[in-house]
């Protein structure tokens, strides 16, 4: 059984999930991007939720939201379900689990700092994985460019899976638009945060490039992660010490690099448990 989760209105998370067995089920194309893009945007929508920035990457995609109602299960629920049914169909009509098993990671961002380093965590990560130099070449769905010119990706209902008659949960056009919700700019203007948005991914921008040089790799590409066959996945090596620790580590429930913040989260986090435990008991 797998913890307990505190859901709180008014949280900022990031959601991570993956492909099934890692493979390249969200492989960029047109009707993967206007699917995604799709079933996120009427998700969000539907409960409420506030995405900051997203990115889909060819077997895992990454998220920032905010909570305002306290809805995102409901909201992961949705738009999970929905993505993976429509992909399935478009991936030569697959029967399988579209998403891995394990649980979705929800991480709970504990500040106004981590939320920054989260969203260009979230954007620049084709660059991370050495796909493309530069987060706004790759071609999945990345919204740095929309984030930062306030623009909102336009995107028509997909055909192959939803009903033809639009509906009011399934409108026949929808806009995917990224927001900055007055907790996260905490007195600042929106030119400030995304400023400060820009630096962070400047300096992510250059920490990869270097790194990847240094380690003489070159950059995948955009046409060949268009090319890449759906029924692949990324090469690992068992053997491979960072294969290892990325397999045993524990995934983390909340981010802040103040220490007095994590002490706080801790704790809060301790007394949750408990009391979960002892409710629990008391209906067994």
């Amino acid at each position: 059984m797998t913890r307990p989760r505190e859901v709180v209105p008014g949280r900022f998370y990031l959601i991570t999930r993956r492909c099934a067995q890692r493979q390249f089920l969200l492989r960029p194309d047109k009707v993967t991007n206007d699917v995604f893009a799709y079933c996120l945007a009427t998700s969000a929508d539907h409960y409420k939720i506030d995405v900051i920035a997203t990115c889909a990457m060819s077997n895992h995609h990454h998220t920032v939201i905010f909570d305002r109602d306290g809805r995102y299960p409901e909201f992961l629920e949705n738009f999970h379900r929905l993505t993976a049914r429509c992909m399935n169909l478009v991936r030569n009509k697959r029967r399988e689990n579209f998403w891995s098993s394990e649980q979705v990671n929800v991480v709970w961002l504990a500040d106004r700092a981590a939320v920054i380093e989260k969203i260009c965590y979230t954007l620049v990560n084709p660059v991370r994985h050495n796909m493309v130099a530069d987060a706004r070449q790759w071609p999945g769905v990345n919204t740095y460019r929309n984030l930062m010119n306030g623009t909102a990706i336009k995107v028509r209902r997909p055909r192959m899976f939803f009903r033809p008659i639009a509906t009011e949960r399934q409108p026949d056009e929808v806009e995917l638009r990224m927001k900055l919700p007055p907790e996260l700019l905490n007195g600042r203007t929106r030119a400030e945060l995304l400023a400060d948005i820009k630096d962070h991914m400047d300096f992510a921008h250059e920490y990869w490039l270097a790194h990847h040089a240094k380690k003489g790799r070159r950059p995948v590409g955009r046409d060949r992660a268009r090319t890449q066959s759906w029924e692949d996945f990324p090469p690992q090596d068992p053997n491979h010490r960072q294969w290892k620790l990325k397999r045993n580590r524990v995934k983390p429930t909340r981010a802040t690099r103040d220490k007095l913040r994590q002490q706080e989260c801790a704790a809060r986090s301790r007394e949750f448990r408990a009391a979960y435990r002892e409710a629990r008991a008391a209906q067994l």
